[in-house]
């Protein structure tokens, strides 16, 4: 029989010998079948369906009984109707596993090892998958043992069709669990008595174990291509990824991502949500995704070749190539020309690129025509009209009010008559309080916010990502993005961050997803190397305050010695008086780093504004 299964662990030369051992002169013949469980079975016998994985002659499994510590037996037989045939030791009960080599059965009790990657390899032009079922001929009339798929099965379908190019190499494929509670990998522990059982891992000590990856390797352990794809005779692949079923009462999605190149190009890094029905992938589900390929690239005015994850439902961000600046007398808004550009106070900074004419301090004269970029949270110019509250929307606005006047902080951004306000600075009532949303893509002769530019290489400003949705990041995102966000094998300082000096100035350099290799001492001096690819580098740019004379004010630097950057949520303390931040700081006695994703200055002071664009 022409063998058409591409479910096949381990080489039939080497089980032929375990076989031999294992068939005795007492024995008795089993008709194995595969659960046709709501009719969607993940797999088939003898390839009666040639699109979804099946068993085929040769196929090993491991079966449990008391009176022999052999455990590999043969599939012998396959007949039209899909029916296959086990030559066992006679015993009254069997408890068995396929396939053999994921784990092994003790009683009723199957224990199976998930890995976090899964390998990929093809047996006739079809990929292998192990794909772990089990039975147990407790539920089974006589004569017959009954496999039920212990988890589910994605098959996702990678259509080729980039613009730019016209052929490209997949490397990796991708799947993370958005829930999580519910681990992709690590060990499971199964009672195979029950039809209706599931596996659940208990995820290993280290790694992610939310994410599994499908990957080849070559005889050297080293990972290569999976295979390659083009637009006109070679367009689309299915491959297939084994995950574990959803409990019963619990919704999961799944983030899948394709690895691709061209040569040395990366194709793409975009993303598709699955939610099948219900927002479930239950026990001997299949569900198909299909997943056209794309070129994807940063917009203008962001950092090229770096994606950031920044929850963990996998969406991904690029980073503005500098800090937010604005010209006090033209109105305009521009991505600093450098990600180390700052202005701060004009003097214990040194600002590389604008010049000396350009001061925070100078925030309260209209008519100063040089840059600012230490903002009062929320705002980007827009006033709701409709909150009377919100006083200071201004960039230039600042607190000049008499010394012994409470400074007025819940005139920033969005409040509630007055009272706590844990707003956010997004969704559809708060958006425009956004720096980077009020400004992302303005209609054609709209002068109240003309858009947001960069500088290009011939030092002309230029419209930055047309059609992009720049924004800035919420709390929990910057605090994911730091913290939560695995890179070089873990996460915070060394992984997914460093502490870094750049010429004059200190910073912190965060790696992109998918980084190698990192800067592991307190303060890695990078001037020589610069700035590596796909990297943001946040300078230590002060924070503006208020200095005080007599019975009049003015704009101060509160401080020169940390950098602080503005998240886009606000906090519920004393009357909407602050909002959420990063801070940074770099002791200049230890020469140690020190970072706070959870700061919350008062709403008054003026801090950095880095912007982000959704990966789409």
């Amino acid at each position: 029989m022409k063998k058409t299964s591409f479910l096949s662990l381990l080489a039939v030369t080497f089980m032929a010998a375990l076989f031999f051992v294992g068939c005795q002169k007492d024995t008795t013949t089993l008709r194995a079948r595969i659960d046709n469980f709501g009719g969607n079975s993940k797999v088939y016998m003898g390839g009666t369906n040639f699109n979804i994985p099946t068993w085929s002659l040769g196929d090993t499994i491991w079966v449990d009984y008391t009176t022999n510590t052999n455990h590999s037996y043969f599939l012998n037989d396959i007949s039209g109707s899909g029916v296959a045939t086990l030559s066992l030791p006679n015993n009254p009960t069997y408890c068995a596993l396929y396939p053999f080599g994921m784990g092994s059965v003790s009683g009723t009790t199957a224990t199976l090892s998930i890995p976090q990657v899964q390998r990929y390899y093809e047996k006739g032009g079809k990929q292998v998958v192990n794909a772990p079922m089990a039975a147990c001929t407790l539920n089974d009339p006589a004569g017959t043992i009954t496999f039920h798929n212990l988890g589910a099965l994605l098959a996702i379908n990678i259509e080729c069709n980039i613009l730019t190019h016209t052929s490209m190499d997949v490397w990796e494929v991708k799947v993370t669990s958005e829930d999580h509670t519910l681990p992709l990998w690590g060990t499971a522990t199964v009672d195979i008595s029950d039809p209706s059982a599931i596996f659940q891992c208990s995820p290993a000590a280290s790694g992610n174990p939310y994410t599994v990856s499908l990957k080849k390797f070559n005889s050297s352990n080293t990972a290569v291509k999976l295979f390659s794809l083009n637009t006109t005779t070679n367009k689309t692949k299915t491959v297939y990824v084994y995950v574990p079923a959803v409990p019963s009462g619990t919704n999961n999605r799944y983030t899948i991502e394709v690895v691709a190149r061209n040569g040395s190009t990366d194709l793409s890094m975009s993303r598709t949500q699955q939610s099948v029905t219900g927002g479930n992938l239950s026990r001997n589900m299949m569900a198909s995704v299909n997943f056209p390929m794309r070129e994807v690239v940063a917009p203008t005015g962001a950092v090229p070749d770096g994606r950031f994850t920044i929850k963990s439902n996998g969406a991904q961000v690029y980073f503005a190539a500098g800090n937010l600046q604005y010209n006090c007398s033209t109105h305009v808004w521009r991505i600093a020309p450098t990600q180390w550009d700052f202005i701060g106070n004009g003097g214990s900074f040194t600002n590389g690129y604008s010049g000396t004419g350009d001061n925070n301090l100078s925030i309260n004269s209209s008519t100063y025509t040089g840059w600012i970029d230490l903002f009062g949270w929320a705002t980007s110019g827009y006033h709701n009209s409709s909150d009377s509250y919100n006083t200071r929307y201004l960039p230039t606005d600042w607190e000049n009010d008499d010394v012994n006047t409470t400074y007025n902080n819940y005139g920033y951004g969005p409040s509630i008559s007055g009272t706590a306000s844990n707003v956010t600075l997004d969704g559809t009532t708060n958006a425009n309080y956004d720096w980077g949303v009020y400004h992302s893509n303005p209609a054609e002769g709209d002068n109240a916010h003309g858009g947001l530019y960069y500088v290009d290489e011939n030092n002309n400003l230029q419209k930055a990502g047309p059609g992009s949705n720049w924004r800035t990041l919420t709390q929990a995102e910057w605090s994911y993005l730091l913290s939560t966000r695995v890179v070089n094998g873990g996460t915070g300082e060394g992984h997914t961050w460093s502490g870094v000096k750049y010429g004059t100035k200190y910073g912190i350099l965060i790696y992109p997803d998918g980084y190698q290799g990192q800067y592991t001492s307190s303060v890695t001096d990078i001037t020589t190397s610069g700035i590596p690819s796909g990297c943001v580098f946040l300078p230590i740019a002060g924070q503006r305050g208020i200095s005080t004379s007599g019975t009049t004010s003015e704009p101060g630097l509160a401080t020169n010695t940390y950098g602080f950057y503005w998240s886009a949520t606000g906090n519920n303390r004393n009357v909407a008086q602050q909002a959420y931040s990063i801070r940074l700081f770099y002791n200049t006695s230890t020469k140690k780093f020190a970072l706070l994703a959870a700061h919350t200055p008062d709403r008054y002071l003026g801090c950095s504004v880095r912007l982000v664009t959704p990966v789409i």
